[in-house]
């Protein structure tokens, strides 16, 4: 990566922040929905099936393994709507989308899950196309 493509993205922080903030929250979401699953709900009791999905989700929002990652991740949606307002879409939505998922599989893969030779070409591939993507942006300007 070229010195000004590695200045560009550092220029592009609240980008990042928000990439890591979605990509490292995945895992964790994932993995405390799983739980919520198999554990017995705090609110079990027997409601109208209109009621049904209300207690779901509350049963969500009080167990703290789906609730801090969901709070965290849904702040960083409030950022990113900050971060498109005052930096190029063209380049905030790839970097962003894009990081998010390197970030996911590689948290993922700290959390036990399998990382497969797919998963990682894709990391290679979406830090290829990221440095193409700034590298070009810095010579358009």
């Amino acid at each position: 990566m070229s010195e000004s493509a590695s200045s560009n993205i550092l220029s592009l922080w609240p980008a990042l922040v928000v990439a890591v903030a979605w990509g490292a929250t995945n895992p964790f979401l994932r993995r405390g929905v799983k739980d919520s699953e198999r554990c017995p709900s705090v609110l079990s009791l027997d409601v109208h099936p209109f009621l049904r999905p209300l207690v779901q989700l509350l049963n969500l929002i009080l167990n703290w393994r789906v609730f801090v990652p969901l709070a965290i991740n849904q702040s960083a949606s409030i950022l990113f709507v900050a971060v498109s307002a005052a930096y190029p879409i063209s380049v905030v939505v790839p970097l962003v989308n894009s990081l998010q998922l390197v970030v996911t599989t590689v948290v993922g893969s700290m959390l036990g899950e399998r990382l497969t030779r797919k998963s990682l070409l894709g990391v290679i591939l979406i830090g290829a196309g990221i440095t193409c993507m700034l590298i070009d942006d810095n010579s358009s300007h």
